[in-house]
């Protein structure tokens, strides 16, 4: 092509891609138009840098072999050039800034990604990409390509397909109703991480876990990471019928959630190791190894080099959110290792409850009310063993308010009943500040 040419024809384009400025009055039924502007603006720009290389080869090719072009002519179009240069790049960056805006305008999508997303905002506005394979290494690629709304594929030979949002969280909370890929025994196996990680270097993890025939809350830092075994506590239809998840990093723990139920909690700065639960009503373990708290929303997904497809669809309802430290909670008391409350429970026999979590809260208030003079004692884990702290004899159907000051990991109670007395009230209220 002559340059006399190309030159007019890449000026009338560059021309044509001054997009539309994006104020904070844009509307979410415009944000499919802002994205498909930038989408074509950067596919032709990426042309009109491959047609300026092939000009500036050409130019040099006739500087060194083209005797009939004159040292003027040869100037005047290096000029051309670098003009267009510097045109492309104001483009580049105007592009930039446009990009940032739009993405800024939308700062809540993560948040609320699903009515965008059938607006045609694309997912590739919100998440980033990239992948594993043989003899090529990593490389990025669109998130789009792989998530759709069968799920998240991974193709043949291609290992560790990773998503992760652009936006970072702090104490961040991440849900999302979806059916999980089926556990699997033997090799290759199914491997999924769903919560936050730092990248691929994976320096910090709170994440939900599926890994061969096992389910874990997984949480830690580098390298001291802790796996909190879940595999009992998952529904039986995890595999066939959806199933709502949530992850909430907090300043001492990590809790993992299914449809609104507590089924894990991770703590962490624990010097002294507690024991390991991985039974109903919710599992514990502990490491002294805190993850970070501020963390992208990241999706991990592997099948041993066989194409595989996690039924995660794009348009999966969820929701990702900074969060407080430390959210108050209510905990009933259940039998330890059952789904057992004791709210309501009639017993002739002495009972343990299943530990609670108190790690890192201020207040931590117990509630108990029993029909009968019944004995109550309160534990806490320290020193490698059960302790006790306190033992009350109740008063018949009067409300006992304990507050707990000790510091500890964990803490339970033992009833030890006068006769088959029923329990009105068992239940520890935590909140992080008076």
């Amino acid at each position: 092509m002559k340059k006399a040419l190309l030159i007019p024809i890449v000026l009338t384009l560059i021309t044509t891609l001054l997009l539309p400025s994006c104020s904070s009055g844009v509307l979410p039924e415009q944000y499919a138009k802002v994205s498909a502007d930038l989408a074509t603006a950067q596919t032709e720009i990426k042309d009109l840098q491959a047609g300026i290389k092939a000009l500036q080869e050409e130019l040099s090719a006739k500087e060194k072999s083209a005797p009939e072009i004159s040292g003027a002519d040869l100037a005047t179009a290096q000029a051309e050039i670098k003009d267009l240069q510097a045109l492309i790049k104001a483009l580049q960056e105007e592009l930039s800034a446009k990009e940032k805006s739009a993405l800024e305008i939308s700062d809540d999508a993560p948040q609320s990604i699903t009515p965008l997303t059938r607006s045609g905002r694309s997912i590739d506005d919100f998440w980033l990409g990239s992948i594993e394979a043989p003899g090529i290494g990593i490389t990025k690629v669109r998130p789009s390509d792989y998530w759709t709304e069968a799920g998240i594929r991974i193709p043949t030979e291609s290992r560790h397909l990773w998503l992760e949002t652009r936006r970072i969280f702090k104490y961040p909370e991440f849900e999302f109703i979806s059916k999980l890929p089926p556990m699997a025994e033997g090799e290759p196996y199914p491997f999924l991480q769903i919560g936050f990680i730092t990248g691929r270097d994976a320096l910090s993890w709170s994440v939900f876990n599926l890994r061969g025939n096992d389910c874990w809350l997984r949480f830690g830092s580098f390298p001291i990471d802790s796996w909190c075994r879940v595999t009992t506590i998952m529904p039986a239809d995890y595999s066939t019928a959806e199933h709502r998840y949530r992850i909430k990093v907090n300043k001492c723990s990590t809790e993992f959630f299914i449809d609104n139920a507590l089924k894990a909690v991770g703590l962490y700065n624990v010097p002294e190791a507690i024991p390991q639960w991985s039974h109903s009503p919710y599992a514990l373990e502990s490491n002294f190894a805190p993850p970070s708290i501020a963390l992208p929303v990241t999706i991990c997904w592997d099948y041993g080099g066989i194409e595989a497809t996690a039924p995660i669809p794009v348009d999966s309802i969820y929701s990702a959110a900074d969060g407080d430290p430390l959210p108050p909670r209510q905990y009933p008391l259940y039998t330890n290792d059952s789904k057992t409350k004791w709210n309501g429970l009639s017993t002739g026999d002495v009972i343990t409850s299943h530990p609670v979590p108190v790690w890192g809260y201020e207040r931590k208030t117990l509630f108990f009310q029993s029909d009968a003079t019944g004995t109550l004692t309160i534990q806490i884990y320290t020193g490698g063993e059960w302790r006790d702290l306190i033992s009350i004899t109740l008063e018949a159907d009067t409300l006992l308010v304990y507050n707990l000051n000790a510091e500890a990991p964990i803490a339970r109670c033992v009833y030890t009943p006068v006769g088959t007395d029923t329990i009105a009230a068992a239940e520890f209220h935590l909140a992080g500040s008076r």
